[in-house]
């Protein structure tokens, strides 16, 4: 079993197939190698679990999924925060990901929510795994 997806792509913005770039092709400034393969699968929520009175459940909210990174270098979540949030910490996004298991990639317009620096662990230059990176307000393009 693959847990690794090697075809995961972002763009800036929504609807920007166009401006799609693999991940892992990305070398951040200051950095020699590019972002690490990203796990993308067994992430996706369809949205908030609740119970109806009857103990039936029911789905409320946004669908949400992430890629999980095993390491990131700091000039990597730089780069995330720069150029996809702003400087900040969250931003619009055309991602290509997989939602469940081995399924087939689908292009997304998606909020991406980085992590904060302090919800990370610092690690002689590199950023300890896993790194999640998320992505919600999912919308089919």
């Amino acid at each position: 079993m693959v847990l690794f997806d090697a075809n995961l792509k972002i763009a800036v913005g929504h609807n920007n197939v166009a401006g799609f770039a693999s991940i892992e092709s990305i070398i951040a400034t200051g950095d020699t190698k590019p972002f690490s393969t990203p796990t993308a699968w067994y992430n996706y929520r369809p949205g908030q679990r609740k119970t109806r009175t009857d103990q039936t459940l029911y789905l409320r909210g946004k669908q949400s999924t992430a890629w999980i990174f095993t390491y990131m270098t700091k000039n990597q979540l730089v780069y995330l925060q720069d150029t996809y949030c702003a400087g900040l910490y969250d931003g619009d996004v055309t991602i290509a990901t997989r939602l469940r298991d081995n399924g087939p990639y689908i292009n997304l317009n998606a909020r991406i929510q980085v992590p904060f620096n302090v919800e990370v662990t610092n690690r002689l230059g590199k950023i300890g795994g896993p790194v999640r990176v998320g992505f919600t307000n999912l919308e089919a393009i």
